[in-house]
């Protein structure tokens, strides 16, 4: 394995450790930001993220774009946030997580890039969740990656890209996926009837502690999950799952016999534009 890669992987191994999550759970980007000192604002600019080193008067501070879908921006978020960890300089990045970068000019991109994904979804976590469900990796359907996705609060891409490159699943499996978008999973897998909208796809086996979503997302829980309904409104009804709209920004939670603790759903405006620490707020 390259040097560069391994003491990645090690770093958001070490990270994880420091704040006391284990290599199967999800973290949540923003929060950990913010225990860290480092700032994070929303801000309406056509851009994927910058980080601005801290200085004698300024926090160190990530901007990222309401342009983008909310689980690029988390992807994003980990990725300047790499840029702190290291110590490196303040960056503007127009950054993509499947572009190949030269090893000369651009050593820290692939470093804070690998950190991101590494931190974000662990390998063994991820296996992890195939596992669980009795799933093979290559041979499992685009809407069980969604799902394992969702559990780690990424996009369905960033996760089919971070098993390629971790050799999870085979090149004709990562061509088969890439066919797949969010839109046509959704579209084929719950209702015809819902627009083109971000969704997050909770099951029975795991669940994480936190969903963060934006009015007009959907969130797809199992049908015996009980949410606030004056946040969420409940869709459709599907053999997957139970289709609920986001309606307004707030903090509500979903409850379940079969979950092992509840999950906390924070919802922020449509197009918000501030501190990430008050997005969600009514």
């Amino acid at each position: 394995m390259n040097i560069l890669f391994f003491n990645a992987i090690k770093d958001a191994a070490k990270l994880r450790y420091n704040l006391g999550l284990n290599m199967f759970e999800p973290l949540n980007i923003y929060d950990i930001c913010r225990e860290s000192g480092v700032m994070v604002k929303i801000v309406n600019i056509n851009m994927e993220g910058i980080y601005v080193k801290a200085d004698n008067h300024n926090k160190p501070t990530i901007l990222l774009s309401n342009e983008r879908p909310l689980p690029r921006r988390v992807f994003t978020c980990a990725h300047e946030y790499g840029h702190h960890y290291y110590g490196h300089g303040s960056k503007i990045d127009a950054q993509d997580y499947t572009k190949k970068y030269t090893t000369e000019q651009n050593q820290e991109e692939l470093l804070v890039n690998t950190f991101a994904g590494s931190l974000l979804m662990p390998i063994s976590g991820v296996q992890s969740q195939f596992a669980k469900r009795k799933l093979k990796p290559n041979i499992a359907h685009p809407v069980h990656f969604y799902l394992i996705s969702s559990y780690f609060g990424v996009g369905y891409h960033t996760l089919v890209y971070h098993c390629k490159v971790n050799k999870i699943i085979s090149f004709d499996k990562t061509q088969s996926l890439r066919k797949y978008t969010p839109a046509r999973i959704l579209k084929e897998n719950f209702s015809d009837v819902i627009e083109n909208s971000h969704f997050k796809y909770v099951d029975n086996i795991s669940q994480p502690s936190i969903a963060d979503l934006e009015v007009s997302n959907y969130l797809i829980l199992p049908s015996d999950s009980i949410p606030n309904s004056s946040y969420l409104e409940k869709i459709d009804e599907t053999e997957l799952g139970i289709i609920y709209m986001a309606i307004k920004p707030g903090v509500s939670e979903v409850e379940s016999r079969n979950f092992k603790n509840s999950i906390k759903v924070r919802i922020e405006r449509k197009n918000y534009i501030g501190l990430s620490k008050y997005r969600h707020l009514e």
